[in-house]
């Protein structure tokens, strides 16, 4: 090949490759680099979005920012959900165009036909502000294309456009689509003191270093899991739907709750009239559901209402409702272990029909003493016999007994280095076994499942040590004595 065709060759080459990464590579990652930003419809800093109002046939919704959060201002005034909003704002944030079907020079030259792309009028009108555009900005959002891929919109700027489906949400929303649902927006970690009455039996709690105790009708450890979970349920008490009147049945509620707030927290609807700033009231009812005429169904169906002293009453599910027709003895800690296994240094064990023996812990381990005998036990017994007693789980709080049960099927009694005493007394009956325990302050019943406790670990014997393996190998190796009978009548010397 002569020098002046490869000179030409190669020049020819690099202007293909020139071509390529210029007119083709670049761009595109100049495009994916600013997030295909040029594509976006909505114009202005969306972070700094101010108001919003969305328009279809049937309703106007209007948002507002404000220091708090955002606002619903109309058809109702009213907290908005954050996240609705937010969701919205982000759906902007994705709105862009795919393909440009009437610039606005076009549609100013020519007329065009906007009904037959759902534009006139408009599915949907959005109209926004943000403080660093000093007029607003709107968007209108017509049908979809015929092959369901895109959306007619319109926008001053881009004039009619095909455009991505991330607003198509909007023509089906309704105006509490965007409201704040729950009743209040103060979550349980920050309650401090809660009220419950329900069927006339009231529940009073505090938190103290954020763990929850009971003071009526019970001052007696709760269960901290279970007392979390159930105040979380407080503040998770939404409306399906709000209602425009008051329900009949909340004029006198079945259940009403109390909350008191930590210092320095308030709920979003709070305002200056508010006659309980620190903290919120919660009223549940239910009401027999009307039946359709000429109905033959004698089932019994309820319906379920519930109103917050900031919101109006709205129909709320019947889990909601159900949550707080608790007993208070379902909060009860149903756990004994109060105690260490390495605390323990004596251990009374009665069981009836049996001898009483005690044991205890000494500098050469756990000693079982029988008048002057004395017996060494095996530790790992003991320790598995006291996990035993730790990690049982009542199945209910029964009450606060006055005394223990005289002459139970079986009684343990500890004494722990401080010399608190804690005793259980088990009863083992057909179907469950009845505890009583006693700390030295109280006697607490509890029903636990039958055979939670084996009573036959719980015998001397039992806690005796086992053979070694060493000596049953010994013992198995040792060789068998054999009676020498050849002496014997009748036998023969070999």
């Amino acid at each position: 090949m002569k020098l002046k065709s490869l000179l030409i060759l190669l020049f020819l080459t690099a202007g293909v490759f020139s071509y390529v990464y210029f007119a083709i590579e670049k761009p595109q990652k100049i495009k994916e680099s600013s997030g295909g930003k040029e594509d976006r419809l909505a114009e202005g800093k969306l972070d700094l979005m101010k108001s919003i109002t969305i328009s279809t046939p049937t309703q106007k919704v209007e948002l507002q920012r404000e220091a708090i959060g955002w606002r619903l201002l109309s058809p109702v005034k009213d907290l908005a959900s954050q996240s609705k909003v937010e969701n919205l704002i982000s759906g902007l944030e994705k709105f862009k165009k795919t393909r440009v079907l009437f610039t606005p020079e076009k549609m100013a030259s020519n007329s065009i036909d906007l009904a037959q792309y759902g534009l006139n009028p408009p599915k949907v009108s959005l109209q926004y502000k943000t403080s660093d555009l000093a007029d607003p900005v709107s968007i209108s959002l017509g049908q979809q294309n015929p092959s369901g891929s895109a959306t007619y919109a319109q926008t001053k700027k881009e004039g009619v456009v095909m455009a991505t489906m991330d607003l198509d949400f909007l023509s089906t929303q309704k105006a509490d689509d965007y409201r704040e649902m729950r009743f209040t927006t103060v979550s349980s970690a920050d309650f401090d003191e809660v009220e419950i009455t329900a069927s006339g039996k009231k529940m009073k709690f505090k938190k103290d270093k954020d763990l929850w105790t009971m003071s009526t009708p019970y001052s007696l450890p709760l269960d901290q899991d279970f007392a979390r979970s159930f105040m979380d349920k407080i503040g998770f008490v939404r409306a399906n739907q709000w209602t425009a009147t008051l329900p009949t049945s909340l004029s006198k509620p079945d259940i009403k709750i109390i909350v008191g707030f930590k210092e320095g927290v308030k709920d979003l609807r709070s305002s200056d009239a508010d006659l309980r700033p620190k903290g919120f009231e919660l009223d549940l009812s239910r009401a027999l559901k009307p039946k359709a005429k000429n109905s033959k169904d004698k089932a019994v169906e309820y319906e379920y209402f519930a109103k917050g002293d900031k919101t109006q009453a709205g129909s709320i599910a019947q889990f909601h409702y159900d949550n707080f027709t608790k007993a208070p003895e379902d909060l009860i800690k149903k756990t004994f272990d109060d105690f260490l296994n390495a605390d323990v240094q004596k251990i009374s064990i009665t069981k009836s029909k049996k001898a009483d023996f005690q044991i205890s812990k000494t500098d050469k381990g756990w000693i079982s003493k029988l008048g002057s005998a004395e017996q060494t036990l095996d530790p790992e017994k003991i320790t598995k016999n006291l996990d035993r007693l730790r990690n049982l789980r009542a199945n209910k709080f029964l009450e606060i007994s006055k005394t223990v049960k005289k002459l139970p099927d079986l009684s343990v009694t500890l004494e722990l280095k401080d010399k608190k005493i804690i005793s259980f007394a088990f009863d083992f009956e057909k179907d469950a076994t009845m505890l009583w325990t006693s700390n030295g302050y109280s006697v607490l019943k509890y029903a636990l499942v039958k055979d939670a406790v084996p009573a036959s670990e719980y015998e001397l014997d039992a806690l005796k040590p086992s053979l070694t393996k060493d000596a049953a190998n010994l013992t198995k190796e040792l060789p068998k004595t054999t009676t020498d009978n050849s002496s014997a009548p009748g036998k023969k010397k070999p």
